[in-house]
C-alpha cells in the first residue's frame, strides 16, 4: 500500500529559501559568509524598519522600535 502526503506550501517555499542561500553561500569563506548573513539581517531591518543588534555570544537579533528620531 502506497500513502502520498501533500507538502504544505509554505514548507516548499521554506525548502526553496535554504536551498538559495545554501547555494549562495557553498564556496564562500567563513569570514565572506558572515558578511553575507550580516549583510541579509541589515536589509531585512531596513524591510520592517527595525534596528541589528549583536549580542554578546556574535548572533544578530532584529528589533523593532529602538531606532532613534
Amino acid at each position: 500500500m502506497t500513502t502520498t502526503t501533500k507538502t504544505p506550501k509554505a514548507l516548499r517555499e521554506v525548502w526553496e529559501w535554504k536551498d538559495a542561500v545554501y547555494e549562495d553561500t557553498r564556496n564562500l569563506t567563513c569570514a565572506e559568509r558572515q558578511d553575507y548573513y550580516r549583510n541579509a539581517a541589515l536589509m531585512a531591518a531596513a524591510e520592517i524598519q527595525a534596528e541589528v543588534v549583536q549580542e554578546s555570544d556574535g548572533t544578530l537579533r532584529l528589533v523593532r522600535g529602538t531606532k532613534p528620531t
